[in-house]
């Protein structure tokens, strides 16, 4: 129900912003007082947009699947994503795109759009298998993306252990850069455990936070971990992970940021893309099949003929409903 009514109010939210746009656009023979009604449209809209995509995610996250660790030790290969929780509300958000250069754009309201970042990073290791991550501990409902599974505060290590040790024989492990004891320890065993070609960082902060972080953790790794690479950060860009870093056989770290105007992807799915073409040598490496050639490159700012249909229901849909209620109201 949750999902419903919020693809319902998109379509609608986005018409008020589309009469927003016309009123406030010079030229013609507007009335003095039409952009101070276009910008209430316009506040509306935004309103309501805001109201839907939150409505959606809500609705995600109550269908979002939950999981024991039994389960995923007995099931195929699997990635396991290990982070702090404190990240889960930034990576389970809805953020704009990286290179959103039109406010006509079908960034903030098409499926894809739609997607956490934690989503997307399913979507990019699908061919490693399902992706499977440790609950946050009394949370009412799991975030959207990797598969929950709940431990208990006692004996939680072993668990984490025995699944971090099957997905680096046969899957792949996500960690997530971040601060704690407990992620500390994690980093630990992961580099006991974890052949180097099936461990990936995120590195989910600035340049600044990660470089502390490198320095407190530099002598867990056997070839310590790189600095934040030079160049030039795409203003643009909204998304929380701004790179990744993977290793060769001999731990060699190898950092690829997704934040640069050179980094390859996808305006509307951002950290899925750059994650599959930043880090196409894990793919290669392991011999799992590489999902790059099914995404699309980044689109223009004009609307293309794909999405023409697409503009045509966006706003002429609520615009009839809205017209045939007023007509209705006039003749009865």
């Amino acid at each position: 129900m949750l999902l419903s009514f919020g693809w319902v109010l998109l379509p609608v939210g986005a018409a008020f912003e589309f009469v927003c746009f016309a009123a406030m656009r010079p030229g013609g023979s507007k009335p003095v007082w039409s952009p101070l009604v276009g910008a209430a449209l316009g506040l509306i809209g935004v309103g309501i947009l805001m109201a839907a995509r939150y409505t959606v995610r809500q609705g995600k996250r109550h269908l979002s699947p939950i999981t024991t660790a039994q389960e995923v030790l007995d099931g195929p290969p699997f990635v396991l994503y290990l982070r702090t929780f404190t990240d889960d509300p930034a990576l389970g958000d809805f953020r704009p795109g990286a290179d959103l250069r039109s406010s006509f754009g079908d960034a903030h309201i098409s499926n894809q759009a739609l997607r956490t970042e934690e989503e997307q990073l399913k979507v990019a290791v699908r061919p490693f298998g399902p992706m499977v991550a440790v609950g946050r501990p009394g949370e009412r409902l799991p975030e959207v993306g990797a598969r929950r599974l709940y431990l208990d505060q006692h004996g939680w290590q072993d668990t984490v252990l025995r699944l971090m040790a099957k997905a680096g024989d046969s899957g792949l492990v996500l960690m997530g850069a971040g601060r704690g004891a407990a992620l500390r320890w994690e980093l630990a065993q992961a580099v006991a455990l974890v052949p180097p070609s099936r461990l990936v960082l995120l590195v989910p902060m600035r340049q600044e936070d990660y470089e502390s972080f490198r320095r407190d953790v530099a002598a867990l790794f056997p070839a310590s971990l790189p600095g934040y690479p030079d160049g030039a950060r795409l203003v643009k860009y909204k998304a929380q992970i701004r790179g990744a870093i993977y290793f060769d056989d001999d731990w060699t770290p190898r950092f690829v940021r997704f934040d640069t105007p050179r980094s390859p992807g996808n305006f509307q799915r951002v950290i899925e893309s750059r994650f599959v073409y930043g880090l196409r040598p894990v793919y290669d490496r392991l011999a799992v099949r590489w999902p790059g050639v099914q995404l699309r490159l980044p689109t223009h700012a004009r609307p293309t003929r794909r999405q023409v249909p697409l503009f045509a229901t966006m706003f002429g849909a609520p615009l009839a409903l809205l017209g045939f209620l007023v007509w209705s109201i006039l003749h009865f």
